[in-house]
Order: C-alpha cells, then sequence, then structure tokens
C-alpha cells in the first residue's frame, strides 16, 4: 500500500506539472534563420544600398499565425496530457483501493478457512472423545449389567429351591409273606420315600411320579430313564425344610422275583419330581435305584448312569405345568 500511495503522489505531480509547463510564445520562429545566418545574402547585404532610414522588415502574417496555432496545439496536448495523469491517478487511486479490498478479502477468506479447519478439528477431536466416553459407559454398563446377571444368578443358584428324593433305610420290602408266597404267583414290594426341599426358598411340586421296571442285566439303560405314564398328579406348596413321605407299592410275578434273585435281571425303581421355583423357574429332580436283593443292610443303591439321577432346569414345554400359573 505505501509503494502504490507513493507511486500515485507521483502521478499526480507529474499530471500538475504538464498541465501547466505548456511553452510561451517565441520572438523569433524556428523557421526563420537569425540575421546573424543571412548576413551577406541579399536580405542582408554587408553593404546596405540605399536609403538607410528605411524601416526594419517586419514578420509576416502567416508566419505569427502559424506560431500561435502551435502554441494552441502545444496548449492542447499539455491539457490533454494533464487530465490523462489525472485519470491515470484516480484509476491508480481506484486500482490500489481494489487490490487493498481484495487483499482483505483474501486474508478473511483465509482466515476463515484456517478457522473452519481448526473448528472441524476440534469437532473431531470432540466427537472422537465423545465417541470413547460413549464407549466406555458402554462397556461400564455392560459390565454393570454383567455383574447385576451374575449377581441374580448367584441369588439364584443359592437361593432357590431344590426338591430332594429318597427312601427310608433298608429299602425295599418284600410284603408278601412266605405263606401266602406258596399259593400266590404275584409278590408285593412296598418302598417308603421322603421328598424334602434342601433350598432357601418355597418350591410348588406340580408331579411326583414313581414306577420300576425290569432290565435284563447283560443289556445297558437307556438313555432316557423310561417313566411312563404319569401316574400321579400333585399341587403342593413346600417351603424350606418342608417334606413329604410318599409311598410306592407294585407287584412283580415269581418268575421275575427268580430272574432278579438269580441276577439275570434286574429291578429298577424310578422317581420324578416337577416343581417350580420361587424365582419361576421349572425345574425337574430325578430319582433311580437298584434293587439288591441278597443285601441286609441296604438293598436301593443309586444308579449311576448319567440322566437318571439329576436336578435340571426344564425347557419350555417339557411337563404338564406350563399353562399353570405361578
Amino acid at each position: 500500500m505505501k509503494t502504490l500511495s507513493a507511486f500515485a503522489i507521483c502521478s499526480f505531480v507529474l499530471a500538475l506539472s504538464v498541465s501547466y509547463g505548456y511553452p510561451q510564445p517565441q520572438a523569433k520562429s524556428e523557421n526563420n534563420p537569425t540575421a546573424q545566418d543571412k548576413r551577406g545574402t541579399k536580405e542582408s547585404p554587408l553593404i546596405i544600398q540605399g536609403d538607410i532610414t528605411t524601416k526594419a522588415s517586419e514578420k509576416p502574417e502567416s508566419d505569427r499565425k502559424q506560431e500561435e496555432e502551435k502554441i494552441e496545439i502545444e496548449r492542447s496536448l499539455a491539457k490533454y496530457a494533464g487530465w490523462t495523469a489525472v485519470i491515470t491517478f484516480v484509476l491508480v487511486l481506484v486500482t490500489g483501493a481494489l487490490a487493498f479490498v481484495t487483499y482483505k478479502l483474501w486474508r478473511s477468506t483465509k482466515d476463515l478457512a484456517t478457522d473452519a479447519k481448526a473448528s472441524a478439528t476440534q469437532q473431531a477431536a470432540d466427537t472422537q472423545t465423545s465417541l470413547s466416553i460413549a464407549r466406555q459407559s458402554a462397556d461400564a454398563a455392560t459390565k454393570a449389567a454383567e455383574a447385576a446377571l451374575k449377581t441374580s444368578q448367584h441369588v439364584e443358584v443359592s437361593d432357590r429351591a431344590y426338591i430332594k428324593i429318597s427312601h427310608d433305610p433298608p429299602g425295599l420290602i418284600r410284603t408278601t409273606s412266605p405263606a401266602d408266597a406258596l399259593y400266590s404267583q404275584d409278590r408285593n414290594f412296598d418302598l417308603h420315600l421322603e421328598v424334602l426341599n434342601i433350598g432357601k426358598t418355597p418350591a410348588e411340586l406340580t408331579r411326583l411320579t414313581f414306577t420300576h421296571f425290569i432290565h435284563p442285566n447283560d443289556e445297558p439303560l437307556p438313555l432316557e430313564p423310561p417313566y411312563g405314564e404319569i401316574i400321579e398328579v400333585i399341587r403342593a406348596t413346600m417351603y424350606g425344610t418342608d417334606a413329604i413321605f410318599p409311598s410306592y407299592s407294585f407287584l412283580i410275578s415269581k418268575n421275575e422275583e427268580t430272574a432278579i434273585s438269580n441276577r439275570t435281571h434286574n429291578l429298577y425303581i424310578l422317581g420324578v419330581a416337577d416343581y417350580i421355583d420361587h424365582f419361576g423357574i421349572r425345574h425337574r429332580a430325578g430319582y433311580a435305584r437298584r434293587y439288591y436283593p441278597h443285601s441286609t443292610d441296604a438293598n436301593m443303591r443309586m444308579v449311576t448312569v448319567r440322566g437318571y439321577n439329576y436336578d435340571k432346569r426344564r425347557e419350555p414345554g417339557d411337563g404338564h405345568d406350563w399353562n399353570d400359573p405361578i
């Protein structure tokens, strides 16, 4: 801007000097030779002949007019040059102003672009920070939910009801007397049982079934216990340490008793209890014992095959109590 101002001032001064520095009228024309140059000629002889009182010849009228016209033309050119300088000066000022405005506009645009870039960078950083915080919050919430779930599961496992089925010693009792055995082909057996809630919260008992089956000794047991049809459906609320004492009685033939005694076949007693715990979860307890006829102290021993003695959570539809209110 300083350079532009100096240039404008110089142009203005030049214009003023051109406007007022036009040439003044001269006493003699450039086309007319001086008296010294004409010495020895006819017009200016070295020896004056004739009358010495003759007046000096005056300048022709045409030369004077030409000289005035020339001066007028030079004045016009000087005025034109002056106005041209003024207009140039104005143009310089306008151009300088435009340059200054353009520079300011460029600088403002650059500052805006720089600020926008910085703002975008800061916004991106803030967004990343927010996402990081949100991710941390989500992770914390997930961990809290997992901890709450584990706590809930722990409370459910530790405080829920557990139904246990057992029998009174010595176990299976043959109620057919020796005298009756001489005349009867059937043998009667009784088993006294105990169903106990060993958990900390109540249980709603919805099914209690007992059955028996005789199986060849040299064959493996079925993968699924053969419970058969539901013989008894009961509804009983059992609080902690509550117990019921059912009995199971059944008949077998004389030949079946002989096979069991000879150990070619085995007698199994099965039991199943369906119940709903305090948390609304449905469970099933399984009971399975094998009869040892020659044992004198405990003739019912636990079946060790997987899936015969258990306490498990029932899948939806397993059991008849899924439509019952909890």
